[in-house]
């Protein structure tokens, strides 16, 4: 039996600018040979980071995740993220795919 391969990513491939980034999910059912991927967010954001003197100037990812219900109650996987487009404030969104 294969397990299927979740991917999760932020993607700048629609921003003519190459700065503005979307999220996207993927997952795989025969490692890696095909995937079905899906773009998860509704609108393209700015990748802010350095906004904690706390934290790593250069890290972007609060709120990144990626499960799967081990009790196979549900099938497939969730993705959770943080999307910039209300200011300095992430909002935190999830996915399932």
């Amino acid at each position: 039996m294969r397990i299927p391969q979740p991917v999760r990513r932020s993607d700048r491939r629609n921003d003519a600018e190459n700065f503005q980034v979307e999220r996207y999910c993927a997952s795989s059912a025969n490692s890696g040979a095909l995937w079905q991927e899906q773009r998860v967010t509704g609108t393209q954001f700015p990748p802010i980071h350095g906004t904690d003197d706390l934290i790593d100037p250069n890290y972007m990812g609060d709120y990144d995740g990626l499960a799967t219900d081990f009790t196979r109650s549900t099938p497939g996987f969730l993705g959770a993220f943080q999307v910039m487009t209300s200011g300095m404030n992430p909002d935190v969104k999830a996915h399932a795919f």
